[in-house]
């Protein structure tokens, strides 16, 4: 193979091998993740067993325990809860990562295959122009020259080609786009919008707590709190 094409794909190759390693360890947190949400499935199914089994007690015993139980229950519920967040925001992570390398090899094929047609072109070129003197024989070897540095300098780091996106895929956020990179969702259970691209609402990073989208905010400002579904 032509080194003006092997060295691009060599480039390519390398950068696919960082893929595998960050797959790797998105999969590997999501499974640590489901091992958790099964154990506080558990835990979840052992309070609730407890329920009703304190009849001899005195009332304030009862409520003792029934205030403890809940606080139990809802600590655990919570955790769960930001459990499903961290995986979803990994799934979209990783989703996202294998879809920009999918966009980089669309690109590179294309300018792969222009370089496989160039040499044959070039080639026509010579053949017509060889008739036609030193000057135009000198041209058209500058114009093979040319397109070989062209070739040589092919990166993958292009930007991205667009594809076309599913017209049934739902959309989120602000910008009523679909899912991609990482994203948030409203802690208010009735939000109408729900998930939202950290880039569209301004973070960096997830935040700690419970996070509420604009339109929830000015609810909650306007005193009437987040409600929680029927």
């Amino acid at each position: 193979m032509d080194v003006k094409i092997q060295k691009p794909l060599s480039r390519f190759m390398k950068k696919l091998d960082r893929l595998a390693p960050q797959l790797t360890e998105n999969f590997a947190e999501i499974q640590v993740l489901d091992r958790k949400a099964r154990e506080d499935e558990d835990k979840l199914k052992r309070i609730c067993g407890t329920v009703g089994s304190s009849q001899s007690r005195s009332p304030k015993q009862k409520r003792d325990q029934h205030e403890e139980r809940h606080r139990q229950l809802m600590k655990i519920l919570d955790e769960m809860e930001e459990s499903c967040k961290r995986k979803l925001e990994l799934a979209s992570t990783s989703y996202e990562t294998v879809d920009k390398y999918i966009n980089d090899l669309d690109k590179s094929y294309f300018k792969f295959t222009q370089n496989l047609s160039a040499p044959m072109d070039n080639k026509r070129s010579n053949q017509k122009a060889s008739g036609s003197g030193r000057k135009k024989k000198r041209k058209a070897s500058e114009m093979a020259e040319t397109d070989g540095t062209a070739t040589e300098s092919l990166e993958f780091d292009s930007p991205l080609v667009e594809m076309p996106v599913d017209p049934n895929e739902p959309t989120y956020c602000y910008c009523h786009q679909v899912s991609f990179g990482q994203m948030i969702m409203c802690d208010n259970k009735t939000c109408t919008i729900e998930w939202f691209h950290f880039q569209c609402v301004g973070l960096t990073s997830t935040p700690r707590g419970k996070w509420y989208c604009d339109n929830c905010k000015a609810k909650i400002k306007r005193g009437r709190k987040p409600s929680a579904p029927m």
